[in-house]
């Protein structure tokens, strides 16, 4: 669904069944995701509004400022809480809206507000996309206006010196006056056009080619490894090589060496002796086939 300043916005469904809208120019939803209604009555109402009328004085209007009217939503359900209250105990209400990006009629038709709020009046919030500065009287004391324009060129058109006075915006707990408290005054000075809203993107510059946590962890890692080598192949020492066990010698092995001893008259009487205990031992098992 097309819309004004190349945006292209698409309602979507939220976890609670209500509606938001999906902005593809900035890639968000307008709302909560997990449910549209019920953010705006947490984060709305029940912390901003309900804990505003709480601290009012008696007898003091109330005014609201919004930054981004987007749907509508929080606007419609301020409406319906503001008619509820009390004809005794009710402020008047004027609720400002800044939309420079109003919705076009098939966008908040799509949206289904005056179900989920609970109340009419979102095709006059919505009415008149293209002007400047929208009003609508929701009742004798309530009054809305939308102004198509973005925070920044509001707060200078506010003030032409763009100068504020924040005891303006100051309350006591008590609900007491603030009228005896000096002037708090700021100067709010635009560093971005009227028609951007966001910063434009920094341009990439190179890092450090030393230095810095990844070239720590790097340096630690490559470290590790080579303490790994180190512990695995170095200094080690080498395993011994087991060499099999030499065979028994045999009988024959035993008498040879003596009877050579004997022929040649080299032998003594131990070795003599021995030669005897040998050739009286019974023969082997390997030796009893063979022939006498």
């Amino acid at each position: 669904m097309s819309t004004a300043a190349d945006d292209q916005r698409t309602p979507q469904p939220t976890s609670d069944g209500s509606m938001t809208l999906h902005s593809e120019r900035f890639g968000q939803t307008y709302h909560s995701r997990h449910g549209a209604l019920t953010e705006s009555l947490h984060v709305f109402l029940d912390a901003g509004w309900s804990e505003r009328l709480s601290s009012l004085e008696s007898g003091a209007p109330l005014r609201v400022l919004e930054l981004g009217l987007g749907t509508g939503l929080n606007a419609l359900l301020t409406r319906k809480a503001h008619a509820a209250l009390p004809a005794g105990n009710r402020p008047a209400l004027r609720y400002e809206a800044l939309e420079p990006h109003p919705l076009e009629p098939a966008e908040w038709a799509a949206m289904s507000l005056s179900q989920w709020s609970g109340v009419d009046g979102d095709a006059e919030l919505h009415a008149r996309p293209e002007a400047e500065c929208h009003e609508v009287e929701w009742a004798p004391d309530a009054r809305f206006i939308r102004h198509r324009l973005g925070w920044q060129a509001f707060a200078l058109d506010r003030d032409q010196d763009g100068a504020f006075d924040l005891t303006d915006y100051l309350v006591r707990k008590d609900g007491s006056s603030t009228d005896e408290l000096p002037e708090v005054e700021v100067e709010v000075v635009s560093v971005l056009p009227g028609d951007m809203f966001e910063p434009s993107d920094l341009e990439p510059e190179q890092g450090p080619r030393l230095g810095g946590y990844s070239t720590q962890q790097i340096l630690v890692g490559v470290l590790w490894a080579l303490g790994l080598v180190a512990i695995l192949f170095v200094g080690r020492k080498p395993k011994p090589k087991f060499l099999p066990p030499k065979p028994k010698p045999t009988l024959a092995d035993r008498l040879a060496p003596l009877v050579r001893r004997v022929i040649d008259g080299d032998a003594g009487e131990q070795e003599k002796a021995e030669l005897e205990r040998l050739l009286g031992q019974p023969r082997s098992a390997e030796c009893e086939g063979s022939e006498r």
